[in-house]
């Protein structure tokens, strides 16, 4: 019996700006996001917990709502699920 898996169809790259130097958040972080996504498979809610700075928080967030997930099926039927995860981000300052 084939496991039931969340599969990502279309992630993009997250960019956090150069505000984020200015507020001196330079560094690697790892921040947990929590995603409900939709039975079609769109991302109808995200949380980012632990982001360095508002700034990045609010960016990550945007960001995440775009990305699209293959539909969880139960019974062959798509189910809202929510989804915890960990996003590793490095914030370097532009030369």
């Amino acid at each position: 019996m084939r496991k039931n898996t969340i599969h990502p169809i279309s992630l993009h790259r997250l960019q956090y700006g150069s505000d984020s130097y200015r507020q001196k958040a330079e560094g690697a972080y790892a921040i947990k996001l929590v995603l409900e996504i939709a039975k079609n498979g769109t991302v109808r809610t995200v949380v980012a917990e632990s982001a360095p700075t508002p700034e990045v928080k609010s960016r990550i967030e945007q960001q995440a709502r775009d990305w699209i997930f293959e539909p969880y099926l139960k019974d062959g039927v798509g189910v809202n699920v929510k989804l915890s995860t960990t996003v590793h981000l490095n914030v370097i300052r532009s030369r």
